[in-house]
């Protein structure tokens, strides 16, 4: 992934301008603030190319891959969020990182793998952008809920299209789809906690230069992960009880075959009893010079086989 730094000023009358990293200085008093964002990996030294920023948070913007997490500093914000890729399917393999850093003034966001957020905003806000930098902070949480919920509804579809090929056939699904499935539940679970509780922190907060529709909006992103949260808890109960109707199907056809076997043992070793009996190189055996013997001994064993096809039948085996 190539290094991009680009910068934005949002002026007063809230629309997006473009402006050289460079020149930010110049014209960031006039600004209502100014918006930086990085594309790097890794990003240690790009984000270094902004000046003013505290030594934490540029360790912080800078750091290999971490768990979701919000820490609110004297004079800003600095938050990492994990966002599923732009592609929205049910077998993604992980989250991608999303580090956010905001002031009354500044908000800069680095990502360390593709994703569109930022395009996302500079298409769909660059003639009315948000009036505060953390308002645009809620516009990146908002997609990133959005796409996460895509997620939970893919893996909800594919629960569905697995309980309706298992309702059919249990040929058409295997226990490696739903490990896999499972596991992909576990990964996104592994990231909505902690983030559930990053955003629990940020709303608790009181900024004295963001309104108090922000910190409401932060609660609702909060619900919405408890209520993500939940539907994965209930798809993963029900990829535990897809798993134990396929293991009850694979039981009862392999039962299934046993007793077959079982019937024809049944039928056949009376049979190979008497066939073997008649079999043996001793002298005196009745009929060895009936010329008819064979025959009658054949007629004997399909009647014996019959008598028992009866019984099983009649005692319902059969």
């Amino acid at each position: 992934m190539s290094t991009t730094i680009q910068a934005w000023v949002i002026n007063a009358e809230r629309k997006l301008q473009m402006i050289e990293l460079s020149k930010l200085s110049q014209v960031e008093n006039t600004a209502k603030y100014t918006w930086i964002h990085i594309e790097a990996d890794p990003p240690s030294k790009a984000v270094k190319e902004i000046s003013g920023l505290p030594y934490h948070v540029l360790n912080t913007l800078g750091e290999g891959e971490s768990r979701p997490r919000s820490e609110v500093l004297e004079d800003g914000l600095l938050v990492n969020f994990r966002c599923p890729p732009s592609e929205v399917k049910h077998d993604i393999q992980e989250f991608a990182s999303f580090r956010v850093w905001v002031t009354e003034r500044l908000i800069v966001t680095v990502q360390r793998r593709p994703l569109d957020l930022a395009k996302s905003a500079v298409k769909q806000l660059s003639t009315a952008m948000p009036e505060t930098s953390l308002e645009l902070l809620t516009f990146f949480m908002s997609q990133i809920i959005e796409k996460t919920a895509d997620i939970e509804c893919a893996i909800d579809d594919e629960l569905d299209r697995l309980e309706d090929l298992l309702a059919e056939s249990s040929a058409g699904v295997s226990r490696l789809q739903l490990g896999q499935l499972n596991k992909q539940i576990i990964m996104v679970r592994r990231y909505l906690v902690p983030q559930r509780e990053a955003l629990a922190k940020i709303h608790l907060e009181k900024f004295p230069w963001v309104k108090d529709i922000v910190n409401v909006q932060f609660r609702e992103y909060t619900d919405s992960t408890i209520r993500i949260l939940e539907d994965l808890a209930a798809a993963r109960e029900r990829t535990t009880v897809l798993q134990e109707s396929l293991t009850s199907v694979s039981l009862e056809q392999t039962n299934k075959k046993i007793y077959l076997l079982s019937i024809v043992a049944v039928i056949f070793m009376p049979l190979s009893f008497v066939t073997g009996l008649l079999g043996i190189n001793v002298g005196g055996i009745p009929g060895n010079t009936y010329k008819d013997g064979f025959w009658v001994v054949c007629t004997l064993l399909g009647a014996l086989a019959f008598f028992e096809l009866w019984m099983l039948r009649r005692k319902k085996w059969l």
